[in-house]
């Protein structure tokens, strides 16, 4: 049987509450909990889905602006040379796209457990 849990934590002097997928489950005679799934500050599978949904947005975003900087040459002058800021801002974009592909993945997997634990 799947759940949702919550817990206080502390983070850089700020209470928050974290929110888990756990299920139960028996190893001999004890009663265990897995973790199914982290689900951060949202309280269920549907907000979690939206904050990756947010937060791929963010990246394409940001993957927009390198690109537009890089063609408009839009550099800054405490950036130094120029090349290598564009090299600087083409490996960026390239890391957020690699974000984006990892986000990708972990929605298809929510959205698979969603689908495995209706309700949640």
């Amino acid at each position: 049987m799947a759940f949702v849990i919550s817990k206080k934590s502390k983070k850089r002097n700020r209470d928050t509450t974290l929110y888990y997928l756990v299920e139960s489950y028996r190893e001999g005679k004890k009663i265990k909990r897995r973790t199914i799934l982290a689900l951060g500050d949202a309280q269920n599978i549907a907000g979690h889905l939206e904050n990756l949904e947010n937060k791929k947005l963010v990246y394409e975003k940001e993957i927009a602006r390198f690109e537009s900087d890089i063609r408009n040459r839009k550099f800054h002058s405490w950036g130094g040379f120029a090349w290598r800021q564009v090299a600087r801002m083409q490996k960026w974009a390239k890391e957020d796209k690699e974000k984006i592909v990892k986000l990708e993945q972990i929605k298809d997997d929510v959205l698979r457990l969603a689908k495995r634990y209706p309700g949640k």
